[in-house]
C-alpha cells in the first residue's frame, strides 16, 4: 500500500498599486509500506511581480526544491527565473 500526504500554504502580499509578490510552501511526504521506501519533497517558491506599463510586466522567482528518499538518490535545486510579458 502507498500513502501520500501533503501540504500547501500559500501567501500573496499587494505591495502597491504596480507590485505583488508571492510566496508558496509545499511538502509531500509518500511511502510505500512494501518497500519502506520513503520520499519527502519541499518546495519553496518566492517570486515578484511589476506591471511596468498598461501592457508589459515582469517577474522575478526564486525556487528551492528539495528531495529526500530513503531508498532512492536525494537531490537539491536552486533556481532563478526572470520573466517579461507584454500584450499586444
Amino acid at each position: 500500500t502507498t500513502t501520500q500526504r501533503g501540504l500547501n500554504g500559500n501567501w500573496t502580499w499587494r505591495i502597491g498599486p504596480l507590485t505583488s509578490s508571492n510566496l508558496n510552501l509545499s511538502r509531500t511526504r509518500s511511502g510505500s509500506g512494501a518497500s519502506a521506501l520513503e520520499t519527502t519533497q519541499t518546495v519553496v517558491r518566492a517570486s515578484l511581480t511589476r506591471q511596468f506599463a498598461p501592457k508589459f510586466s515582469g517577474a522575478v522567482s526564486l525556487r528551492r526544491n528539495q528531495l529526500d528518499s530513503s531508498q532512492a538518490a536525494s537531490y537539491r535545486e536552486n533556481a532563478l527565473t526572470a520573466t517579461a510579458q507584454m500584450s499586444f
